[in-house]
């Protein structure tokens, strides 16, 4: 019989289960909707479909091979209360504002406890800690044995053990980023009822079923990509874009020999500093919290769908209109720019004769932009040629591609795999398996595409660039927030 690995990954829109073969043939990829149900107006993942999703593809997997290892990735932040080996509920989504009265009422204190330096991260209502606040008061009285992430939810029901991947630590605000343990001055001051569980590096074996499949860790999912994306490359000198329903890019580097400050945010009041791979390496990292759904905002403003097929059309529209310039100016919340306190997506300086076109390549333009401000900032933690690669389906976007590459003035390496984050969670099975021969069979039989920049793109888009930003600088500096 032959053997293979399977990589889960739990995402915002769609959850995908990639199985590769010990000889790093692609047997199949999976996908579905993420299951998710809204209760009062507030969005919950449904874990039973979750499961029985993976559980399905686990059975037909099984069938035709022996599996060598599965690791699960998810979305982050998102937390599941365990009871009697058993979730009480379905976890909140990541991005809702519930958790904002509990960040306004703790987040002081949090603060104190868990700030920048300790974390790594600055203080949002996003994170488990205030989910667990949260859905204390909901499931009260019922006491609990173990909170755990998403990504920790399909292997603690198949193996019985409650583990949290350090990618998925350091989105908790719960987390010393630097001893790489839980913050228990902060765990004790807020008594928390229940265990967190054990924190493990990624591709940690977690345990084992009871007809003996090993479950490895992996966790956040754009950190698991970049996991991937570095082992099968066989370099960590690489800036990782991953763009999927939020966007992320991210570097890794070593402390030791950094002399970066980690003390506070790197991109005046953002960027991320987490804990990666092994001692000593960290990431850093900044988000897009509206990347592949802005578009999806986009397209649908114009009435257009959001297949490939919509998208290629609107792009053969761009190409069309011979030039790249903007047509309007965007603010999304969360972005580097328009900073946090602009929760509101806003078109602004919209031409009197915008069209369909002109309105997606602006959506264009200011993703590239904001990427190139991240990944200028990440990359002053690396070395200076350190490798572009990108992953997610937005890279079948060959117009937007081709803007980011003219911009950034730098190549970007994807491949024929767009899912990263399954891809990733694969590598952390195999890894963690010993596998290191599949490794090098999934490098050599990944497709690998290197898109170049365009001079004359590269010149309108600079243009583009300098206007967009003498607007910004125009709009902060009258106190527009």
């Amino acid at each position: 019989m032959q053997s293979c690995f399977l990589g889960v990954d739990i995402g915002t829109t769609a959850m995908k289960i990639l199985a590769v073969g010990q000889d790093g043939n692609t047997i199949g990829l999976y996908r579905e909707d993420t299951p998710k149900k809204i209760i009062e107006g507030i969005t919950f993942l449904d874990l039973k479909r979750i499961y029985e999703f993976f559980l399905k593809i686990y059975a037909k997997t099984r069938n035709s091979y022996k599996i060598l290892g599965v690791s699960c990735a998810s979305i982050s932040e998102s937390v599941i209360p365990i009871r009697n080996s058993k979730a009480l509920t379905d976890p909140i989504i990541w991005y809702e504002d519930c958790t904002l009265a509990y960040k306004n009422s703790y987040g002081e204190k949090a603060e104190a406890l868990s700030g920048y330096g300790v974390s790594g991260f600055e203080n949002e209502h996003i994170f488990s800690l205030y989910k667990i606040l949260w859905t204390q008061d909901q499931i009260k009285p019922q006491t609990v044995d173990f909170w755990i992430p998403v990504s920790s939810y399909i292997p603690f029901m198949m193996t019985g053990r409650a583990v949290w991947d350090i990618t998925q630590g350091c989105r908790s605000y719960m987390m010393n980023v630097h001893t790489r343990s839980w913050n228990k001055e902060l765990i004790d001051f807020f008594i928390l009822s229940g265990n967190l569980g054990e924190l493990k590096y990624m591709s940690s074996l977690i345990g084992y079923t009871q007809d003996g499949v090993p479950f490895f860790s992996s966790g956040h999912d754009h950190m698991t990509g970049l996991f991937g994306v570095c082992r099968i490359i066989g370099t960590d000198k690489i800036i990782y874009d991953s763009m999927g329903t939020a966007s992320s890019i991210a570097g890794l580097f070593n402390k030791n020999g950094s002399d970066q400050d980690t003390s506070r945010p790197f991109m005046g009041k953002s960027g991320n500093i987490g804990a990666a791979f092994k001692d000593s390496q960290y990431y850093a990292e900044n988000s897009i919290r509206f990347y592949g759904k802005f578009l999806e905002y986009l397209m649908k403003l114009v009435c257009r769908d959001i297949k490939p097929k919509d998208f290629e059309k609107i792009n053969r529209e761009i190409e069309s209109l011979h030039e790249v310039r903007e047509s309007c100016i965007f603010l999304t919340g969360g972005d580097p720019i328009a900073g946090k306190k602009n929760n509101f997506f806003n078109i602004m300086d919209a031409c009197d004769n915008i069209t369909a076109p002109l309105l997606i390549q602006s959506g264009y333009i200011y993703l590239s932009l904001i990427s190139k401000k991240i990944a200028e900032a990440v990359n002053s933690f690396l070395p200076m040629d350190s490798l572009y690669y990108a992953s997610g389906g937005n890279t079948n976007n060959k117009v937007l591609m081709q803007y980011k590459a003219s911009l950034l003035q730098k190549e970007i390496i994807t491949t024929d795999i767009r899912e990263g984050t399954a891809l990733g969670a694969v590598v952390s099975a195999a890894a963690g398996s010993g596998f290191d021969n599949t490794l090098r069979c999934i490098s050599d039989k990944v497709k690998k595409e290197v898109i170049k920049p365009d001079p004359k793109i590269s010149v309108q888009i600079k243009k583009a660039e300098e206007r967009i930003l003498r607007r910004y600088s125009e709009i902060i500096s009258g106190n527009f927030f």
